[in-house]
């Protein structure tokens, strides 16, 4: 028991050393206000205050509204930093119904923000009575977002409307969280700490819990000190890693293109070891040629070109946030198989330059080597 409590004030500690630290760190980085260079390597830890302990008691202060603007400043510097590919919000209101025409609606909606170009804006039926009850708003640009969440007049579509902005898709996993735990899918501590939402155990295939936690960031700079300094969680009373959320390509079973998923397929069924249509995998004795780029190896291997293209690509505005940030060196960071960096340029070359090529090169030069070594 003495033990935990010591562990419990170090925590608490060091917690409060890490706040006081990181709104310095979002001081200087809103004065200096430096775009394309501002990076959340320089902004340290945020965790809400902590008062110290005191006869084995702790208790915790938590003000939302403490620092808001200077915090809102820097993670608007990091949207312009990096773009997504659009922006969105639910808009909740009671006479929604009353715009059936979506240019009724664009006009609408620019007499609120002033907003004029949405690249969509459509309604959302409520389950129960089936009339509409939301609509979702997409745009183009950081600056419309803005706009977006701004103050909308009173009389926004008839009778006021209620905003939800939808944060960045990034998506963080929580490592060794015994699997008796449960969380809340919206832990209001969680979210207050960390930033992080729509908490949920990770399972596998068969539906077997993991020890992995998913959670949602609130922001990119959530994301980002997530992922540095991990997380404390008060039930199991530690520290907890946190590594970002990849997704990987997946092969259709039935042709093994990685185009389509199985359930998709139309194709006629290959053998996923060699390509070939009269046997299926179990049976192959061939040598492996990728159904996708003809090496030598099965079409699912991360070995394959086309595999990691489909990687880096549905990963895309991850990669950006954590090679910008510091987090990791380069995109093939984040692949299961390690990449020989001597033909890491496989993923970099002009579509004139065959792979082939490439590695012809890299067997040359280890020749002559050998040779060199030899005379």
């Amino acid at each position: 028991m003495e033990i935990n409590r010591r562990l419990r004030c170090k925590i608490v500690t060091a917690k409060q050393e890490q706040k006081d630290e990181y709104y310095v760190g979002i001081f200087n980085a809103v004065i200096n206000n430096k775009i394309n260079n501002t990076s959340m390597a320089s902004i340290p830890d945020k965790s809400n205050r902590m008062d110290a302990c005191e006869d084995g008691e702790e208790t915790m202060d938590v003000n939302e509204d403490e620092n808001v603007e200077e915090a809102n400043d820097i993670n608007s510097v990091l949207e312009r930093k990096y773009p997504r590919k659009f922006y969105e919000i639910t808009v909740t209101g009671r006479n929604l119904e009353q715009y059936p025409s979506i240019h009724d609606r664009i006009k609408e909606l620019y007499r609120c923000v002033g907003v004029k170009d949405p690249i969509f804006i459509q309604q959302v039926l409520c389950e129960k009575t089936r009339e509409v009850s939301q609509l979702k708003i997409g745009v183009n640009t950081y600056d419309d977002y803005v706009s977006l969440m701004g103050l909308w007049p009173d009389d926004a579509f008839g009778t006021g409307v209620k905003v939800d902005l939808t944060p960045p898709k990034l998506v963080l996993n929580i490592l060794n969280v015994d699997k008796a735990i449960n969380f809340e899918k919206n832990d209001q501590d969680m979210e207050a700490r960390y930033g992080l939402m729509n908490i949920e155990r990770i399972y596998t295939i068969n539906n077997v819990p993991t020890n992995k936690l998913k959670a949602s960031a609130k922001t990119i700079s959530d994301y980002i000190r997530n992922i540095k300094n991990g997380i404390y969680i008060d039930t199991t009373e530690r520290k907890h890693n946190v590594t970002p959320n990849i997704i990987y390509a997946k092969t259709c079973n039935n042709c093994g293109s990685i185009n389509h998923k199985s359930s998709e397929c139309m194709a006629n069924k290959r053998c996923l070891r060699c390509g070939e249509y009269s046997h299926i995998m179990e049976q192959c004795n061939n040598t492996p040629m990728c159904i996708n780029c003809s090496g030598n190896h099965v079409c699912n291997s991360e070995a394959c070109v086309k595999v990691n293209e489909k990687i880096f690509s549905m990963n895309a505005y991850v990669l950006s946030v954590l090679e910008g940030e510091g987090v990791i060196k380069s995109k093939n960071s984040i692949l299961r198989t390690k990449i020989d960096p001597r033909i890491e340029d496989v993923y970099t070359a002009s579509g004139d330059m065959k792979i082939e090529n490439l590695i012809k090169n890299i067997v040359r030069n280890e020749l002559s080597n050998e040779k060199i070594r030899v005379d």
